[in-house]
């Protein structure tokens, strides 16, 4: 979850609102990480969120769901919005819930190999 908030926040950190809600394809690159955010938040145990109440979990998921259902009707700046003062509050939020479940912060958690990477005893798409 992390690593969808420092991406979003990466290619929104210095623009202004203006030209966030003028490049279409930023708009829609970061609905698409929200979305993804939500997904992974309906991915958290019920008894992690409710032994970590400080986290927004039922909004997370909630945005997730919302902006995936909400196809061209998109409120640029209500994503603006969340972009701006929600996401930098959440970051320490999920930091401290890592800290204090004993796991460190991976730099990534997304595949270091390309999509064509053989999987330990599986078959890749050039198999078939």
């Amino acid at each position: 979850m992390l690593d969808i908030i420092a991406r979003i926040l990466e290619h929104t950190t210095n623009i202004a609102w203006e030209e966030f809600r003028s490049r279409q394809i930023l708009v829609d690159a970061v609905v698409r990480n929200l979305i993804i955010l939500g997904v992974a938040a309906r991915h958290v145990p019920e008894v992690v969120a409710v032994a970590y109440p400080g986290v927004p979990w039922k909004e997370l998921r909630a945005i997730g769901v919302a902006l995936d259902n909400s196809y061209d009707r998109t409120d640029a700046e209500m994503v603006w919005d969340t972009v701006r003062n929600d996401l930098p509050t959440l970051v320490p939020k999920l930091q401290a819930v890592l800290a204090q479940a004993g796991i460190e912060q991976a730099e990534s958690s997304r595949p270091k190999k390309g999509l064509f990477a053989k999987p330990p005893g599986g078959r890749t798409p050039r198999d078939y």
